[in-house]
């Protein structure tokens, strides 16, 4: 049985994931003009943290299935 990668929820959250790695990475250079990026960047980043768990999951099932 073929199986459609692109189109597979662990691809999509591993995407997003790492899009969203890629505006943490940014967002200190941000930090001296506003100070509440501070936290908005602590809860993006568990925001991100738990994305992966999820993505992990997905991918476990993703391999077993094939």
């Amino acid at each position: 049985m073929r199986v459609c990668l692109r189109l597979q929820n662990h691809v999509i959250t591993g995407i997003a994931g790492l899009s969203l790695l890629g505006v943490q990475g940014v967002m200190p250079k941000l930090f001296k003009g506003n100070a509440d990026l501070r936290t908005v960047h602590a809860y993006l980043g568990t925001a991100i943290l738990a994305l992966f768990a999820v993505h992990a999951v997905l991918g476990i099932q993703l391999g077993l299935s094939i």
